[in-house]
């Protein structure tokens, strides 16, 4: 769903595949009408399903229907593009509640609504099919705080940190952590460590920069364009800057064990999470919960939607590539006492809106939705 993450240029719009999508969705709500109990929730995930609410809604006019949104739900400018939102919009109206992660991206949304409902003379919370209150929300997610804080206090993560920061062998340590997507802005921050080390070249050996990229959709064509640029960039960087036995970027293109992510992101001074457009984001959670030294500086996207959560990261428009020469710069130069702090206030942040409080939020909104269907008029 390129144009929900802003990249409408990359988005393709075919109806065979739309009627192939809309066939699927109608699937998965006959599945769910053979398989669910009349008192069942059902709680419908992310744009891969954005029509089986509909679908369902006509197999079951009375059966509790959630939805939760992942990624970022577009202005209208963008959103009224598709040629589909209609569709979209009447089957996530078929709901009892619609969340989202980000209070901007329920705002685009109920504006995209407001303009469906008055082409279709209805009341304003009120579908067509049903005259259903459907009520919206934003509630982040989150990550399991604990399971990351406890591994990174284990005494053979602790161990392997120590070995990853003497195989470093640089004074400070930048990770990135990302899967292969055109949404994470990888390339960009590449070109900005690149700017950085134009303009400070005395930072020559003084930190050592690991990328971890996670394949993805490997058959796509513009995913293997994707990868490539990524191969080159990282080659010219390496080939114009590299000393002797140290190049300022390691790049591994696969996946490794938790035990070993939770090492990484401990062993790490720095963490670079700047995506163009993100739903969420949960590395950077995941980085924060994992420095139980409370240590570490967080370099956030102003376009990842945690950014309303985490505000003691240092914010960058990962558009700008002098923007990210600065931020990691002024990273790599943080005193000890105030990288302490910031990641003393996004640990307390993170560990108190927990995957747990996350659901339990969702469940409460559930149950202010419980009303009767109500029943039109004719």
């Amino acid at each position: 769903m390129g144009a929900f993450h802003y990249f409408f240029e990359k988005s393709f719009l075919d109806y065979s595949a739309w009627e192939t999508y809309a066939a699927v969705n109608k699937r998965f709500a006959a599945c769910i009408d053979r398989v669910a109990a009349e008192n069942d929730i059902v709680w419908i995930q992310d744009f891969h399903l954005f029509l089986a609410p509909y679908y369902l809604r006509q197999l079951r006019p009375e059966q509790e229907i959630h939805f939760f949104l992942h990624i970022p739900f577009p202005h209208m400018d963008i959103f009224s593009i598709l040629p589909w939102q209609r569709q979209i919009l009447r089957s996530l109206l078929c709901c009892n509640t619609v969340g989202f992660q980000h209070r901007q991206y329920l705002k685009n949304f109920l504006g995209a609504v407001d303009v469906y409902l008055k082409e279709k003379s209805i009341p304003k919370d009120k579908t067509i099919e049903e005259n259903i209150k459907t009520r919206f929300f934003a509630n982040p997610i989150s990550i399991d705080f604990e399971l990351l804080d406890r591994t990174s206090r284990k005494p053979e993560v602790i161990a392997r940190k120590e070995e990853i920061l003497q195989q470093a062998a640089c004074p400070k340590l930048i990770l990135g952590i990302d899967r292969i997507d055109y949404s994470k802005g990888i390339k960009e921050r590449l070109l900005g460590l690149e700017q950085l080390l134009n303009e400070h070249p005395e930072l020559a050996e003084k930190f050592f920069y690991y990328q971890l990229v996670i394949p993805s959709r490997e058959d796509v064509e513009t995913y293997k364009t994707l990868k490539k640029e990524i191969d080159e960039i990282i080659g010219r960087v390496n080939g114009k800057f590299s000393t002797g036995l140290w190049a300022p970027i390691h790049y591994n293109y696969g996946t490794i064990p938790f035990e070993e992510l939770v090492a990484l992101y401990l062993a790490s001074d720095v963490a670079l999470v700047t995506p163009l457009r993100d739903g969420m984001n949960l590395v950077c959670k995941e980085y924060v919960a994992a420095h139980s030294d409370n240590d570490g500086v967080l370099v956030l996207s102003k376009f990842a939607g945690a950014i309303a959560e985490i505000k003691n990261c240092l914010p960058v428009n990962p558009y700008s590539i002098e923007d990210i020469a600065n931020a990691i710069y002024q990273a790599l130069h943080m005193p000890v006492e105030e990288r302490r702090r910031r990641m003393g206030r996004m640990r307390r942040n993170i560990k108190f809106n927990n995957i747990g409080i996350w659901l339990q939020n969702c469940l409460r909104y559930f149950e202010q939705a419980k009303k009767p269907f109500m029943i039109r008029e004719e």
